[in-house]
């Protein structure tokens, strides 16, 4: 078993035993497997322009040094370095934050389709350069990516990153970026949430169809764009979806195959008790990397016949763990998924069931 694991291994250890720790899933491809990146732009140590990743320093790598960003990223960051060191805007400077190209974020699916989207600083000094240069920006993207499909601008303000809720911009949109997982389609935009390595999700997709065992009613919990929905969706007589994230429940309708599933937009604490019935429940959740902050599952697993938790904080996985009421509910399955090669980050895959 993976050295890397095993820290992992140790928070989690008042839950494994030898009969429910199972032989992790490792991933296919080790190296250069992101399907999305954000990359900053800014200078390197011989004041060149790079894209690529930062430093403490504030100056910026190339690309190729992190070994994580796909070959097609690479390609990418190397053609737009050679179109803004030309350009007539400016990169942002640290610390003052003046300047106007600041990140780029490269999303693809694995027919090597794309799409970009550009974080640009101080939108309202640069705007008419900006909307000069948008026409030859896109005719240098598209001669060089037949298969760029998509092209998208946020605005950063001083140190702000933009967020899920703040606008987008979309310049080019020839069609959408779509990823084929287990015989479904899903959506890839760059206010939704999809897993970054696909070789290893879809092993993870694979494995938790493989241990749900369907009945009445699936609480999808923060459902994304709907994969569980949609894998797991004729298991059941109904599923529904939550999510926080109104940019992932529109696109989750939009890919609906099923009558059956319904998706709603808020968060989970505030529709958990409205949408639970007792009796033939099961309970899927894959929250962001801080879990459960507001919402005590508790009174729900205990009444639920499946509760399969998906997590890639193992720390904010035991803290909700801890909270759940123990005296009817049994591990059968914990699963480390090898999530993120090179790094020290893995997933989890928790099987609770009632005895």
């Amino acid at each position: 078993m993976s050295s890397m694991i095993q820290p992992h291994l140790e928070t989690l250890s008042s839950y494994i035993t030898e009969d429910n720790l199972k032989k992790p899933i490792q991933s296919p491809k080790l190296e250069r497997y992101r399907n999305n990146i954000i990359f900053s732009i800014g200078n390197d140590s011989e004041n060149k322009i790079q894209i690529g990743p930062l430093q403490k320093s504030m100056l910026v790598e190339p690309s190729y040094t992190n070994n994580l960003v796909s070959e097609l990223a690479i390609n990418v960051c190397n053609k737009l370095t050679t179109f803004i060191t030309n350009s007539n805007l400016p990169i942002v400077t640290y610390p003052n934050m003046e300047g106007f190209w600041r990140h780029i974020q490269i999303r693809e699916n694995l027919e090597q389709e794309f799409i970009i989207t550009f974080r640009l600083s101080n939108l309202d000094v640069y705007q008419d350069l900006w909307l000069v240069e948008q026409e030859r920006l896109l005719n240098y993207l598209t001669n060089n990516f037949p298969k760029l499909i998509q092209v998208f601008y946020q605005e950063t303000i001083g140190k702000r990153e933009p967020t899920v809720n703040d606008p987008i911009y979309n310049i080019l949109d020839r069609k959408r970026l779509e990823q084929n997982m287990l015989g479904i389609t899903f959506p890839i935009h760059p206010l939704t949430f999809f897993q970054v390595n696909y070789y290893s999700a879809e092993l993870m997709f694979q494995k938790v169809k493989d241990i749900t065992n369907g009945g009445k009613l699936l609480l999808d919990l923060c459902c994304g764009v709907g994969i569980y929905s949609q894998l797991l969706g004729k298991q059941f007589q109904k599923v529904i979806g939550i999510d926080s994230n109104k940019n992932n429940i529109e696109l989750a309708r939009e890919y609906n195959q099923l009558d059956n599933v319904e998706y709603i937009a808020g968060s989970v604490e505030d529709y958990m008790s409205e949408c639970f019935q007792e009796g033939d429940v099961t309970l899927i959740i894959n929250p962001c990397r801080s879990g459960l902050n507001r919402l005590d599952l508790s009174p729900y697993v205990k009444l639920a016949k499946q509760f399969i938790y998906i997590s890639c904080n193992p720390k904010s996985l035991k803290r909700d763990l801890d909270r759940l009421d123990w005296s009817n509910l049994k591990v059968e399955e914990i699963i480390g998924i090898n999530q993120f090669p090179q790094t020290k980050e893995y997933e989890f895959l928790i099987n609770i069931k009632n005895r």
